[in-house]
């Protein structure tokens, strides 16, 4: 799970670029989903105060 800090919406894939190749889904709390293995991205942009959970093969972090 992470939470967004920012005061600004963000796009989701340059955010998850540093762990990409261990990101398997993000997921947000209405069901949404970025699966970056085919190139699916139905969240959109990353929301301020919103939650997320992410599910990757390996730890990794992840700064923004």
């Amino acid at each position: 799970m992470i939470g967004v800090l920012s005061k600004t919406e963000l796009e989701l894939e340059p955010l998850f670029d540093e762990v990409q190749a261990d990101l398997l889904i993000v997921k947000d709390y209405q069901g949404l989903v970025y699966l970056p293995q085919w190139n699916f991205n139905s969240i959109g942009m990353i929301i301020p105060s919103k939650g997320y959970q992410v599910k990757m093969e390996a730890p990794g972090i992840l700064t923004y």
